[in-house]
């Protein structure tokens, strides 16, 4: 075989070889894009609202999260429902199947659990808003959906995807 013979034989694969190089690349930066918004964690993407920014109830979360990984959510509360200076802020029972809490600010008061709930009560001032900070990292990776409220009152689902 001579060497043109191999030069002919050899531009097939390196063709390939350039098309593979291509469709890699083009991964890669569709990968970075996508993390980049904020469909791998943190960004744009990412952040999302439950609930209507000023009304009674509302949240502040990621809609995508790593499993293990640190992350916040930020419930806000009305002043007309601190209108008796306590809050009882009500919490399904998949949350604690899904989520760890690491910390709760402002530190409650009290914490009870029920058939298909936990409450957590804050000691508030009266008539003012109240913002409350869960940071949790979830327990599993995959949909992860819960239902957070006030006890009585208004209540919303909040949804992750957890990244392994």
């Amino acid at each position: 075989m001579g060497d043109l013979q191999v030069a002919e034989m050899a531009a097939p694969t390196w063709r390939r070889i350039a098309a593979i190089q291509k469709m890699g690349l083009a991964l890669f930066l569709l990968l970075l894009l996508a993390g980049l918004a904020g469909l791998l964690g943190k960004g744009p993407l990412s952040s999302t609202r439950a609930g209507e920014k000023d009304s009674l109830l509302w949240a502040d979360y990621c809609r995508f999260v790593r499993y293990h990984g640190p992350t916040e959510i930020q419930i806000h509360l009305g002043a007309p429902l601190t209108t008796n200076g306590l809050v009882q802020l009500q919490i399904s029972k998949e949350f604690a199947a899904e989520m760890e809490i690491d910390h709760v600010q402002p530190k409650p008061i009290e914490i009870t659990g029920g058939a298909d709930s936990f409450v957590y009560a804050f000691k508030v001032r009266t008539n003012e808003t109240v913002q409350i900070t869960l940071q949790v990292q979830p327990n599993h990776f995959g949909k992860l959906n819960y239902q957070i409220g006030v006890a009585g009152g208004p209540s919303f689902s909040l949804k992750h995807f957890a990244y392994p």
